[in-house]
């Protein structure tokens, strides 16, 4: 039994997930404004950890590191780079093993510690992390020029959206936050911060499901249920 990988169908469902995610956080913050009942928020609320949006959005990103595994497996095959795909791959694990275990916090604990990093660098955890990014563009860039034109944009599309959500917006959140503390506006750009990191993960997936489909054919996922 093959079960090929359909890209269009993968990104419905992980869309309707994501979307079901948004409306489970929005549904928690209004059920905190009307009822003035803390707990329910907490279980969806992107702005916590530990919780369903947290478990979700560790999935999405271990989800993208299985699709670029099978990337780089079917690349050794047929005799193509391997590397850049592997180094994506264990990028994506280590992304879900940090949003799991809530490691960027902790980094930014230490550096608010050790600092005393204010305004839009409160949240200091953008600091190290934006470095790392701008040195794994500077040495992956001629592989990704190298890529296929639709996969290249598509992957360019993603990263925008979810760099400007991941960093882009935490900093501004970050600014508000020390001004104003957990205000409503900030809720506003916690909201979109993380909406938008579900939407750019959401997004890679396709991409790479894509990839596999369109420049990888005979790759597949197979059961033989006939085997001994």
């Amino acid at each position: 039994m093959n079960i090929n990988l359909q890209p269009k169908k993968i990104l419905l469902f992980f869309s309707v997930g994501t979307l079901l995610m948004l409306s489970l956080h929005l549904f928690g913050y209004f059920l905190f404004l009307f009822t003035s009942r803390p707990h329910p928020i907490e279980w969806f609320n992107f702005d916590a950890e530990t919780n369903l949006p947290t478990v979700y959005s560790t999935v999405l990103l271990m989800v993208n590191g299985v699709l670029l595994s099978i990337i780089a497996c079917s690349e050794k095959k047929r005799g193509g780079k391997t590397l850049p795909w592997w180094i994506m791959s264990l990028l994506f694990f280590a992304l879900g093993l940090d949003e799991s275990a809530m490691i960027h916090e902790r980094v930014s604990e230490f550096f608010q510690t050790r600092f005393n990093t204010t305004g839009i660098l409160f949240y200091a955890w953008v600091v190290p992390y934006g470095i790392g990014f701008l040195l794994f563009v500077g040495i992956m860039s001629k592989f990704f020029f190298g890529l296929p034109k639709d996969t290249r944009t598509l992957l360019f599309i993603a990263g925008s959206i979810f760099v400007v959500g991941a960093i882009g917006l935490e900093m501004a959140a970050s600014a508000l936050i020390e001004d104003h503390g957990r205000s409503s506006l900030y809720y506003v750009y916690a909201t979109i911060e993380e909406f938008m990191e579900l939407v750019g993960t959401t997004t890679f997936i396709y991409v790479f499901a894509r990839h596999i489909d369109r420049h990888l054919p005979k790759v597949s996922i197979s059961f033989n249920s006939d085997e001994a």
